[in-house]
């Protein structure tokens, strides 16, 4: 692998063909982040020390781009960790988003500038949003409707996972079985769970509009004083307030989770057999888990 350290108006990058280390951990709907670890050689060292603009980092074959946000040096080597240009999601606020459209096309909608959209998620969202940051617009919708998404070289990339479970024909399954794990772990947590949600919209009092979603016991009081119904209908103000506590149960959920890293004897290849944001299948006989 070879790794590409630039200076953001430095005219060639800086190749670097041997490093001590480096972890690349994209997500899937939220701001990927790496750490490299390079030697302290005078080159390296100008390159990261004498810029007042940022340093980007990225490899070849990646699809993101690394921007240094840490610098530690030590006699040694020198660590640069970040995040992926996503970040700066963070810093863009929307002042003010109304849609109601296929999710991916809202997503587009605030972001404002260059999409490329490879979903074929259809489902509607019927949104109203008012001072939030990008990102929180972006992760909120990518949750809620399972999208994947990434900036890079100023365009939003929308996509979805590939299904390579064993419930399914039309792809080739990605199963990995108990020899191929490294310290699975199973995690059961119901300390945040929440199955229905009371929302609050507008008004005072008794005229207060309320809606509810989901069912059961577990309830949530979500204040959505902040959506306002305008010259929306009743029925259209009332989906928006549906969205926004289906949102808040997304966040809520039980928690049973199964993770692991996987054996470098795997027969399965990420980037070859699998990648981000697609579904697979683990199975710990042992444990009775799939």
């Amino acid at each position: 692998m070879v790794v590409y350290l630039q200076r953001q108006m430095a005219r060639r990058p800086l190749i670097i063909d041997e490093f001590i280390s480096l972890r690349w951990r994209r997500k899937y709907y939220d701001v990927g982040e790496f750490e490299l670890h390079i030697a302290n050689t005078p080159a390296n060292l100008y390159e990261v020390t004498t810029a007042d603009d940022w340093v980007n980092v990225w490899y070849r074959g990646g699809v993101e781009m690394g921007v240094v946000e840490n610098t530690v040096i030590t006699r040694d080597e020198i660590a640069l960790s970040g995040r992926f240009e996503t970040k700066d999601f963070e810093k863009t606020v929307v002042q003010k988003l109304i849609a109601n459209k296929a999710a991916p096309l809202v997503m587009a909608q605030a972001y404002g500038g260059t999409v490329d959209n490879q979903s074929a998620v259809t489902q509607a969202a019927n949104v109203q949003w008012r001072w939030n940051t990008l990102l929180e617009v972006e992760t909120a919708l990518a949750r809620a409707y399972n999208i994947g998404f990434y900036k890079a070289d100023g365009v939003l990339h929308l996509y979805d996972g590939v299904d390579r479970s064993i419930q399914q024909s039309e792809n080739k399954p990605v199963v990995f079985l108990e020899d191929d794990l490294n310290e699975p772990t199973w995690t059961l947590d119901n300390t945040n769970y929440y199955s229905m949600a009371y929302v609050a919209g507008e008004g005072e009092g008794d005229s207060r509009i309320f809606v509810t979603t989901g069912s059961g016991s577990d309830q949530l009081y979500v204040d959505a004083r902040d959506l306002v119904q305008e010259k929306q209908t009743l029925a259209e103000y009332q989906a928006q307030l549906v969205q926004r506590g289906t949102e808040a149960l997304v966040e809520r959920v039980k928690i049973d989770t199964f993770e692991s890293s996987v054996s470098t004897g795997s027969q399965y290849q990420y980037g070859r057999d699998y990648a981000l944001g697609d579904v697979v299948t683990v199975q710990m006989a042992s444990w009775g888990k799939t």
